[in-house]
């Protein structure tokens, strides 16, 4: 009698055990990383550098006699390939040296000389269509030979440009059931996922980062948002403004965001989550922020699913160079 019962007690706890272990395979290191293999492609827009500084030049060219007006000559050009978009400019000359406006006779340095012809200042900045290219000129007055104490004088005009722009980033995610790792472990077979990241236009990118490859359903996701500057210029004063990089999670992959940095909130059919500080980038990148996505599709009733996250970043963008002239004294 008794080895009739020892048999069926035996069979039950190896049934239990195995099922003890199934149900904790989601929290085995590298689970499925044997029969799911992801493959992620990177799509980049075509253009970083949105508007570009394409020439900067005087006349007379390098040496100018004191007193005497110069011509100032900008080219600058759009590289957006959206003809949907528009891009608004200003130009400034920052740093004119000791050059003067001709007409009031006022240091550029003390009342600012505006570009003369086509405005593309603070006040009142121009737009640049997709592919256009504009000329803005200024007229100076070079120093008197007393100020320059009759002495030949290399000068430096300084001048930046701004634009406000927008760049977006679209990252996939994928979420497979453990039956369906299981079902495919039990038949030897694999599963190829073809995941992306799409990066748009813009001379700042946001990445996105996964620390697995694949995420399974009542798991916690953990994904890194960074900004990176790929321009020839930079933000201006290097910094993303408060609110400025948003996060979108739709709230099918999970409603349940964790993110220290980050002020989240529903919407809709998504979370958003924004930044709430400045974002300072150092070396041309930010630090990376921590989003954690947690109890991420707990009712999955298909074997495996993709999720699209985004990231949308607004700023500021400035790039800078100058111009060198000579005044050089008339001999007597």
């Amino acid at each position: 009698m008794s080895r009739k019962i020892i048999l069926p007690l035996a069979l039950l706890l190896s049934v239990a055990l195995v099922a003890g272990c199934v149900n904790q395979l989601s929290s085995i290191a590298g689970f499925g990383s044997d029969v799911i293999t992801p493959s992620r492609t990177l799509m980049s827009g075509t253009a970083t550098d949105i508007i570009l500084i394409d020439r900067m030049t005087s006349s007379p060219e390098s040496i100018v006699n004191p007193e005497q007006t110069v011509r100032v000559f900008m080219t600058a050009s759009s590289r957006e390939v959206d003809p949907r978009r528009t891009t608004r400019v200003n130009i400034s000359l920052f740093d004119a040296f000791i050059f003067k406006n001709p007409e009031t006779k006022q240091p550029c340095n003390v009342v600012e000389c505006t570009s003369v012809g086509e405005l593309c200042t603070m006040l009142n900045p121009c737009t640049f269509a997709t592919g256009e290219t504009k000329q803005i000129q200024w007229a100076l007055l070079a120093p008197t030979k007393e100020e320059i104490a009759n002495i030949a004088t290399r000068g430096t005009l300084a001048y930046r440009l701004l634009y406000d722009y927008n760049s977006s980033t679209n990252f996939d995610v994928f979420v497979v059931t453990e039956d369906e790792i299981l079902r495919l472990q039990q038949q030897g077979q694999t599963l190829s996922v073809s995941l992306q990241e799409t990066r748009g236009s813009g001379p700042i990118v946001i990445e996105f980062g996964q620390a697995s490859n694949f995420a399974l359903p009542k798991s916690t996701l953990f994904i890194t948002v960074k900004a990176r500057n790929v321009g020839s210029g930079g933000p201006l004063n290097s910094t993303i403004g408060v609110g400025k990089l948003s996060v979108e999670i739709p709230t099918s992959l999970t409603s349940y965001v964790a993110a220290a940095d980050f002020n989240c909130y529903p919407a809709f059919d998504k979370t958003v989550c924004t930044n709430k500080e400045e974002i300072k980038l150092i070396k041309k990148e930010s630090i990376p922020f921590l989003f954690e996505l947690q109890n991420v599709v707990p009712d999955l009733a298909v074997p495996h699913r993709t999720f699209t996250l985004s990231a949308t970043v607004s700023y500021n963008y400035e790039i800078r160079n100058s111009l060198s002239l000579t005044v050089q004294p008339l001999l007597v």
